[in-house]
């Protein structure tokens, strides 16, 4: 029987959201104004996705998907791409900013030990052994045939909290050793019972994802350069040559990038590929080295309806982009395209 770590139970701020309802960007924006700290959680079936939150600010994403685990800019992208499927559900949850870290460790863990049916003595011995041992972790115990589910928080050599589930999902969430611990304690020597001691590398975790939620700038830039790549080939289409329009641009987009040196993202069926790769900075300036290639190109096939006209166009209509006044710097990334 696998024994799974609990998420702090923490109070729900939205509940059941659908997914074809509501707008990623505009409740990360109402989270971040509400300086929020806790979970996001994503549901379909076989499929969970979670984005953390401290302060307003997203530190990491996670997603289960099929039993696949993945975290960092590929589950951040698979989760977006959720968003725009039907018949999903969202909730959020609020968590205390001190606990935040154990959302990360409740993904990123190692079992060290595994032990079947101990008193409620041994329980003590070996929670006592355990946060000395670690500087964070989890003790998680399953009573009986899933009859009630536990968690004790360790950090910094002390239980910093207990979360339980029961068997009708009611799930309960206390700070340090408090009647709740109490509780877990005693019915170690009642019923039988499996324990898992879980290791935590989630402190350096934390620490390392704090420029996160950047991420969010480079999917804008990347939707924004496909809505004006896209716009170009269309009319593009309609120009004489012995090359479709789609096939140009990909071969142009391997030529900036040997030109560049930036080989992380590629361009192929009408998407960039390897985002998770890349960072704003190398993105922007090779769009910027294909869009320069292209403007020649794009006046010489179309005279009806200049480069830039599609290029201005594209701004006005991608409004969210627009909307976020820090997303404008993005501009001066078009290095040879004088955008006004």
């Amino acid at each position: 029987m696998k024994v799974k770590t609990l998420l702090p139970a923490g109070k729900s701020l939205h509940g059941m959201l659908a997914t074809h309802y509501t707008k990623l960007k505009s409740l990360i924006h109402d989270l971040e104004e509400s300086r929020f700290s806790g979970y996001l959680k994503l549901e379909f079936w076989e499929y969970e996705g979670y984005l953390i939150f401290d302060t307003g600010i997203v530190v990491q994403g996670y997603e289960r998907d099929h039993e696949v685990l993945n975290s960092g800019v590929k589950a951040l992208l698979n989760i977006e791409k959720k968003f725009q499927e039907k018949d999903g559900s969202i909730s959020t949850y609020t968590v205390d900013s001190e606990f935040v870290p154990f959302l990360f460790g409740k993904f990123e863990n190692t079992i060290v030990t595994e032990l079947a049916n101990i008193n409620q003595e041994d329980l003590i011995a070996f929670i006592d052994d355990a946060r000395e041992s670690l500087e964070m972790g989890f003790i998680d115990i399953v009573f009986g045939q899933n009859r009630m589910w536990a968690s004790i928080y360790l950090m910094n050599s002390k239980v910093a909290a207990v979360a339980t589930k029961n068997s009708e999902g009611k799930e309960r969430f206390e700070k340090g050793k408090s009647l709740l611990y109490d509780k877990v304690i005693k019915m170690a020597g009642t019923i039988e019972n499996k324990v898992s001691l879980k290791k935590c590398g989630a402190l350096k975790s934390y620490e390392d994802s704090q420029n996160f939620h950047q991420i969010f700038d480079l999917i804008d830039l990347s939707d924004f350069a496909m809505l004006v790549i896209k716009r170009l080939m269309s009319f593009m289409e309609a120009a004489p040559s012995d090359i479709s329009p789609q096939t140009y641009i990909s071969e142009l987009w391997k030529l900036c990038c040997n030109e560049t040196g930036i080989k992380t993202v590629e361009f192929e069926n009408s998407q960039f590929i390897g985002l998770e790769n890349t960072t704003l900075t190398d993105f922007g300036y090779l769009i910027s080295k294909v869009l320069e290639k292209l403007k020649p190109v794009f006046d010489d096939m179309t005279k009806k309806y200049s480069f830039m006209d599609q290029i201005i166009y594209s701004y006005k209509k991608n409004k969210e982009f627009l909307s976020n006044p820090g997303l404008l710097t993005n501009i001066h990334y078009f290095k040879g395209l004088k955008i006004k």
